[in-house]
């Protein structure tokens, strides 16, 4: 860490980077003298350390550290999270941070509560700005609809399915990444080949149904449709699994690397009597789809 170059950070957990946290990052490029932006995050997530129903990753870290760098042109800063690091005092908490940055400016938003227990708040961190010569910027919280902007109120959107809710919270349609793993082929046989990807237990996913998506490929965006659930139709596995036809496309897509967009949900995913039946309906979803994205 170059300590030459005096630095601002943006200090939260940022799971989302919904436009609650893009505020406090803007605010953060607004009081720095040079652009040396950190946003300064816990890895893991510290409720996966300190509870036993910890509540599921909206952004995984890899797709954070994409739209960190990317997208806002900040640098990401990961602090590992364990029970040495539950335990510092807000005054540790900071020299710890001071032994890894020259830092200038703290931007944190207006619920922001850090040291053992989350016992130290907002005022505390002036203060401890003022005693270690940093200035401490407080972002009041962002509301929409009335309500604040939050991960966990995007998380309930998903839950229920309302993916276009939770794409105006996140200022961007809601999204899976992955590597397509193969699947058993069902899909193609009846002209609706899919990209599989798997799911990840920690990770949030919409509620199961089928969606009308974008799937984004080298780059290039593809209208598609998209199930998440277990295909009762054709299997008996019970393994949540991510499947996306991409309307007019041939090519193989097992080991590439894909990214699904949801915008909107069309219906519960179903178990049909025959693939006769499971066809006829893709049929549909993909004339609903297609309406919707075209």
């Amino acid at each position: 860490m170059n300590k030459k170059n005096k630095s601002t950070l943006a200090l939260g957990n940022f799971d989302g980077l919904h436009l609650g946290h893009r505020k406090i990052i803007k605010k953060a490029f607004e009081v720095s003298q040079n652009g040396n932006v950190y946003v300064c995050s816990f890895e893991p997530h510290p409720l996966r350390v300190l509870t036993d129903n910890p509540p599921k990753i909206l952004t995984p870290t890899e797709e954070k550290v994409r739209i960190i760098e990317q997208e806002f042109g900040a640098k990401y800063y990961a602090m590992k999270f364990d029970k040495k690091m539950a335990v510092l005092t807000g005054e540790e908490f900071i020299q710890k941070l001071l032994s890894q940055f020259d830092i200038d400016n703290v931007v944190v938003g207006a619920n922001y509560y850090f040291g053992n227990k989350a016992s130290y708040s907002t005022k505390d961190l002036k203060r401890l700005g003022r005693e270690h010569s940093f200035n401490v910027y407080v972002v009041k919280e962002l509301k929409i609809g009335g309500k604040v902007v939050s991960s966990t109120r995007i998380r309930q959107n998903l839950d229920s399915g309302n993916v276009s809710v939770a794409a105006k919270l996140l200022g961007r349609e809601f999204c899976v990444s992955g590597t397509c793993s193969q699947g058993k082929g069902v899909g193609k046989s009846i002209g609706y080949a899919t990209a599989n990807l798997e799911t990840e237990p920690f990770n949030q996913y919409p509620k199961q149904g089928v969606y009308a998506t974008r799937t984004i490929l080298d780059g290039k965006s593809y209208p598609s449709m998209t199930n998440v659930g277990y295909n009762p139709t054709v299997t008996k596995e019970h393994r949540r699994m991510i499947e996306t036809n991409i309307f007019d496309f041939e090519e193989v897509l097992y080991g590439r690397e894909i990214c699904v967009q949801f915008v909107k949900r069309i219906r519960d995913e179903e178990k049909f009597s025959s693939l006769e039946e499971l066809k006829n309906q893709l049929a549909l979803d993909e004339k609903h789809a297609r309406d919707i994205l075209i």
